[in-house]
């Protein structure tokens, strides 16, 4: 690779797409943000994020610098499915390089700067990988309706679920079950379901700050469903663990907040993330240019 060539990491999830312009000494020299980019959910919008970010990427540098000059590798929320994947993949796209890779992934690299480690994502969803020896190991990442332990939407979902059996007097009231009516002005089970019965993961996950509101205040009912939700990032890490025991990286909107809930035995593991997702894109991009680059020619 010659030290004139320009690399873009893109960081892609459900609600925005972040892209990060760098020189091939890895000095940032434009960042622009666009919509979603979920592969599986919307391919076409995916497309257009990417490539609004990659031009914004560009603008903002203020150089001139042609998109057929561009590596650009971008970690993409439903990369993990393989499927999705090879059809994104198979695009026209406009620049000299284009490799994807999942967003879990390009986070763990970026946040270990390409060495062995284990990011654990909770924000609005939950899922975490491990970076052993070369290779990937994803656990979580399975959705609201089957998984996403411990995240925003999960602590949503189980303080409705908790607040409807107050309401059908099946256990006793708390402050979390009437911050929760409060919220949504509802006197009855069918007014919860009426006002509730077309959310989406987002939706529940703006929830979780009157669960965690809820757990300061000294409710034992948040306070179950909020250490049920760390009992199972700390479950996640230790299995993940268990030959050998790696730095943990803990991103995310309720990081902050789970993080002193973990087992003791995680908090020696915690680590601050080193770089972005983008960062750990274009590490993915650099050494696959590098194998690509070091592979005999082909006989014919």
């Amino acid at each position: 690779m010659s030290p004139c060539e320009y690399f873009i990491g893109i960081d892609g999830g459900g609600t925005q797409c972040r892209a990060q312009l760098e020189d091939s000494d890895g000095y940032v020299l434009g960042t622009a943000t666009s919509g979603p980019a979920n592969i599986v959910s919307n391919k076409v919008q995916a497309t257009q994020s990417i490539l609004m970010a990659v031009n914004g990427a560009v603008e903002s540098s203020g150089l001139s610098i042609a998109l057929n000059e561009l590596h650009v590798a971008a970690g993409l929320a439903g990369a993990n499915v393989a499927a999705a994947k090879t059809t994104f993949d198979a695009q026209h796209w406009p620049f000299r390089t284009f490799a994807t890779l999942s967003d879990l992934h390009a986070a763990c690299l970026g946040a270990h700067k390409g060495e062995d480690g284990i990011l654990v994502i909770c924000g609005t969803g939950s899922a975490a990988t491990c970076y052993r020896e070369a290779g990937f190991s994803d656990k979580g990442g399975y959705g609201l309706t089957l998984g996403d332990n411990g995240s925003g939407a999960w602590l949503g979902v189980e303080a409705v679920r908790h607040t409807l059996l107050c309401i059908d007097a099946l256990t006793s009231h708390s402050l979390l079950s009437r911050n929760i009516m409060t919220h949504f002005g509802v006197v009855d089970g069918v007014d919860m379901i009426e006002k509730t019965m077309h959310f989406c993961a987002s939706d529940f996950g703006k929830l979780s700050p009157l669960v965690f509101a809820a757990f300061n205040e000294g409710c034992e009912a948040a306070a179950s469903i909020i250490h049920l939700g760390a009992g199972y990032l700390s479950q996640l890490i230790r299995s993940m663990s268990q030959d050998r025991p790696l730095p943990v990286a803990l991103v995310g909107g309720l990081a902050e907040s789970y993080q002193p809930l973990l087992g003791k035995d995680i908090s020696k593991q915690l680590c601050v993330p080193a770089h972005n997702a983008q960062k750990g894109a274009i590490h993915y991009l650099k050494e696959t240019l590098l194998k690509r680059n070091a592979e005999p020619p082909l006989k014919t």
